[in-house]
């Protein structure tokens, strides 16, 4: 099916829409306007038309169409559907109904535009346009569905490995676990700790100081007579002791 919508057109003055002759005229140049694409002058002209006549239906159904062709599609469906709060002329309602089907398709809503098709289908049973639009929002809404039912299992899919990450995430560890973690933690830390060591300066080692044979043979002799006084100090002991004995057996 080819993806053109059909677009129900402008719409003049029938009998439904007796406005004043001030108001009849705004809607008659506003449509000049449109047919010659000047759409910001049509929309000027059903402003106007609007403000002699604010439940003229024709200039709201218009001026929707205007807004439609500017890309206004949220704008032009409250258009339509004011025009359709003043009108009970069925053949303007399913116009209103047709095109406000057409704003949600320009947006792929598709089961909005469809509703909004069976509605104008209700106004206006026989309109070939209205049919082949909603037979095309259909179609469109089958293949969004079917293309929703591929993606879920995928979606599902992702959903139960995030589900089952975060358990594992929760779990609490085992002992050969809790003790692997705290040995590799231990291991870092030793190898930081000799890093921070292997970066500190090094203290130097004393050195031994080397005697000339000169320093050697002074020290030698002084121990030497150190060694002497001390056996004359011992033998003077010795003598004055014998003596203190003898007196002392005298006595």
């Amino acid at each position: 099916m080819a993806g053109l919508l059909t677009l129900a057109g402008i719409t003049g003055y029938g009998q439904e829409f007796r406005g004043g002759s001030a108001a009849r005229k705004e809607v008659a140049a506003g449509n000049e306007s449109y047919k010659k694409q000047d759409y910001n002058a049509a929309r000027q002209h059903y402003s106007s038309a609007l403000l002699r006549e604010k439940e003229n239906a024709a200039a709201r159904y218009n001026m929707g169409n205007t807004l439609y062709q500017m890309k206004d599609n949220e704008t032009a469906r409250g258009a339509y559907e004011q025009s359709i709060a003043h009108t009970t002329d069925k053949k303007v309602k399913a116009k209103a109904y047709h095109n406000i089907g057409n704003t949600y398709a320009n947006e792929n809503k598709w089961q909005e535009a469809a509703d909004a098709y069976k509605n104008a289908l209700k106004n206006d049973p026989g309109n070939a346009g209205t049919r082949y639009n909603l037979a095309y929002a259909n179609q469109k809404l089958k293949q969004q569905e079917e293309q929703q039912k591929k993606e879920q299992p995928r979606d599902k899919k992702e959903q139960e490995q995030q589900k089952q990450q975060q358990q594992q995430k929760e779990q609490p560890q085992s002992k050969d676990q809790q003790q692997g973690e705290k040995e590799n933690n231990n291991k870092q830390e030793q190898e930081k700790q000799q890093d921070r060591e292997e970066r500190q300066p090094q203290p130097r080692k004393p050195q031994p100081s080397r005697l000339s044979e000169q320093q050697a043979q002074n020290i030698l002799n002084a121990l030497r007579q150190e060694e002497k006084r001390i056996q004359e100090d011992k033998q003077k002991k010795g003598r004055q002791g014998t003596r203190v004995r003898s007196e002392e057996k005298d006595w």
